[in-house]
């Protein structure tokens, strides 16, 4: 078991122990045990945290995120998270859509970093809601 604590500038999302827990890291998946050597990480700009506790498996979409972790704790603070049940995928789906056509346009003057972060949160949303629906990606 490993506590993990997540903080958003909002308040605290959850503090509980899970027997395990994967975040987007910039490697790719990072799956933290407890036990788990000191660590501090940058994650992914966007993408999903899985809590994983008996039979209990639960998904969010984590913007902007970096993660402490210790032998038995871990802290892991977000610029925002989003719950995966509670995502609006139609939505999600829209923002992902825009930001597509956005890109695609190329017009003079586009903010290609904003639009690409725009569209890694729309992608972040939505495979959260997919995972938390019991979808595969």
């Amino acid at each position: 078991m490993i506590r993990l604590a997540l903080l958003t500038p909002s308040g605290t999302l959850l503090d509980e122990d899970f027997d395990y827990f994967v975040v987007p890291s910039r490697k790719g998946p990072l799956q933290i045990n407890g036990g788990y050597t000191p660590v501090f990480e940058v994650l992914e700009d966007a993408g999903v945290l899985k809590t994983v506790k008996g039979k209990d498996v639960h998904y969010y979409a984590i913007f902007f995120s970096s993660l402490r972790v210790e032998p038995m704790k871990a802290l892991l603070c977000c610029e925002s998270c989003e719950d995966g049940y509670d995502i609006d995928m139609a939505r999600a789906e829209a923002s992902l859509d825009r930001a597509k056509a956005r890109l695609e346009k190329k017009q003079e003057g586009l903010d290609v970093k904003r639009a690409k972060a725009s569209m890694g949160r729309a992608l972040a949303r939505i495979a959260a809601k997919s995972l938390a629906e019991g979808n595969k990606l």
